[in-house]
């Protein structure tokens, strides 16, 4: 059972459902956050709040549920759903300069969820801000290897620029997971 809490009303809900519910959710959010972007001059990549979806996900839903929601979000993009920004949907699309990042939303959710476990809001932080960089870096490797930047131009127009707000995302982050465990619980 997953309780909601509210000052003194709680709401109980199936853990089936729930887990279905939160899953859809971030996965949604997900792609909401790609709508949210600043082109970043010199890059193809541009700013997005998809980073904070995938970090706070795995920090609250843990490695299950935070990655089978990235999973949804990439699978339903695959499928043809139209929820990837810049380009056609569908298989292509990991081909292109953002590829690699999409990839790195769903090891992300792994390792985060697998170094905060529950943790503290240091530990979360941490995670978060592991997290970030584990997109990053995959999304720069493809960029290197696949689209053929070679590894300094995809680190200079990949990496570079989104460390900081990246690492703003990942205590973001930490900071809403470590709130939001305080009204809402996934019991086992």
């Amino acid at each position: 059972m997953v309780t909601v809490a509210r000052t003194l009303k709680a709401i109980e809900i199936p853990r089936t459902a729930a887990d279905v519910i939160m899953v859809t959710a971030f996965a949604a959010a997900t792609a909401l956050g790609a709508f949210v972007r600043i082109p970043l001059p010199g890059t193809e990549v541009p700013f997005t709040l998809q980073v904070y979806f995938v970090l706070f996900g795995a920090l609250f839903m843990g490695m299950s549920r935070g990655t089978a929601s990235q999973l949804l979000y990439v699978t339903a993009g695959l499928a043809g759903v139209p929820i990837f920004i810049g380009a056609a949907p569908g298989l292509a699309y990991l081909a292109g300069p953002t590829g690699g990042y999409l990839i790195g939303f769903i090891a992300a959710s792994v390792v985060v969820a697998a170094i905060a476990r529950q943790g503290g809001l240091l530990r979360c932080t941490i995670a978060a801000f592991i997290g970030a960089l584990t997109i990053l870096t995959l999304g720069t490797l493809h960029q290197a290897f696949i689209v053929g930047k070679g590894l300094s131009l995809a680190f200079m127009t990949g990496f570079l620029p989104f460390v900081a707000v990246d690492t703003a995302k990942a205590v973001f982050a930490a900071l809403s997971a470590s709130k939001l465990r305080k009204y809402c619980s996934f019991s086992s």
